[in-house]
């Protein structure tokens, strides 16, 4: 799990955007 994951928020954040995402995955539920 934690492999299949972390190549693609690597490459989304540059492996320095990891909590960035996963806080902005949160701020997106709280809005909808």
């Amino acid at each position: 799990m934690s492999r299949d994951a972390m190549p693609k928020v690597v490459v989304i954040g540059g492996g320095t955007g990891i909590p960035v995402v996963l806080k902005g995955l949160k701020k997106e539920k709280k809005s909808i």
